[in-house]
């Protein structure tokens, strides 16, 4: 079976595939990381912004299936938004 083709500018509904949430060295929730499946089925990675409540709730609730919208900034990380 072939990769998903990468969404080289993805702007658009996505729904989450895998994610995970990176900690700083105290243990606190710092930052995600999100591979997503854009609506023509190209894949590309967000993350999300930087609230912790957000991160907090991505390691007690399920969010793969969740739907969501990437957008592409310059020079920063793919955001989405929940």
């Amino acid at each position: 079976m072939d990769s998903p083709e990468q969404a080289e500018n993805p702007n658009g509904p996505a729904v989450v595939e895998t994610y995970t949430v990176i900690h700083d060295r105290y243990g606190n929730p710092f930052y995600s990381i999100i591979i997503a499946r854009l609506e023509d089925d190209r894949r590309r990675w967000a993350q999300t912004e930087k609230d912790q409540f957000l991160l907090q709730l991505m390691e007690t609730d399920e969010f793969i299936g969740r739907k969501g919208f990437v957008v592409t900034h310059d020079k920063a990380p793919n955001l989405i938004r929940f």
